[in-house]
């Protein structure tokens, strides 16, 4: 039962990271959690594709207010990244448990 109620709260954080339920540019702490949720690039990939084939001024304010300025490229990569980075330190957590 804690460990769904600690998924929860890792959520909403990231949800928090993502803009979710606050701006990113608010603070700090916010923009912290913004660089460390994949959330935040999952949203910012969304937003790109939903604002595609719009007036490039309007694109340009939309992504600067949501503090998405990173672009599809880097968030691809940093997606790809935290992926990797994730299953491994995983996947490291697991063979270090086996050996005791």
């Amino acid at each position: 039962m804690p460990a769904i109620l600690y998924g929860n709260l890792l959520v909403i954080v990231f949800n928090m990271g993502a803009g979710l339920l606050a701006n990113v540019n608010s603070g700090y702490l916010v923009r912290f959690l913004g660089w460390i949720s994949p959330l935040h690039y999952e949203m910012e990939l969304l937003m790109r594709r939903l604002l595609d084939g719009r007036n490039k001024l309007f694109n340009h304010e939309v992504l600067t207010f949501l503090g998405y300025e990173y672009g599809t490229n880097t968030c691809y990569y940093i997606l790809i990244g935290m992926f990797v980075g994730s299953t491994l330190l995983g996947w490291l957590t697991i063979v270090l448990r086996a050996r005791t």
